[in-house]
């Protein structure tokens, strides 16, 4: 059974990035895209390689721990979602990007789990407001 929060999945990244029950779950390989092979270390740092050497699928980074520190998407290169994790295992940032630009949905929360803040980006430029909250939860003005 997957998680909610920890479940990032955009229309960019369908069938490439799912996260399991937890960032803190046991260490386990990456599950590279067809045609990639994972590079480097479960555990440390592990990523998928197309043969070109191109970063193609996820990428992801543990803490010393073991727990899972973040985790970033690639296609063909060139980065397209990044997720980093608090230390007890909450999402702490999620991002979306396109042509190496911010692009689309910016969160972001506190260590306990509530939103601090939250944004829509196009072409790296700030699209609409940035929406703050306060450490209660409640909308900052």
């Amino acid at each position: 059974m997957i998680a909610r929060k920890a479940l990032f999945i955009s229309s960019v990244l369908t069938g490439l990035f799912v996260l399991g029950d937890s960032p803190a779950q046991a260490v386990t390989p990456l599950n590279c895209p067809a045609g990639t092979t994972a590079k480097g270390k479960a555990g440390r740092r592990q990523y998928c390689v197309k043969p070109n050497g191109r970063r193609h699928g996820p990428e992801a980074l543990w803490h010393a721990d073991g727990k899972l520190a973040n985790k970033t998407i690639f296609r063909n290169g060139a980065k397209t979602a990044y997720i980093r994790f608090h230390g007890n295992g909450k999402p702490q940032l999620k991002i979306s990007y396109r042509g190496g630009k911010l692009h689309g949905p910016w969160e972001a929360w506190y260590t306990h789990g509530v939103r601090s803040g939250r944004g829509t980006y196009k072409k790296g430029i700030l699209d609409g407001r940035l929406t703050l909250f306060h450490f209660s939860g409640a909308r900052s003005e």
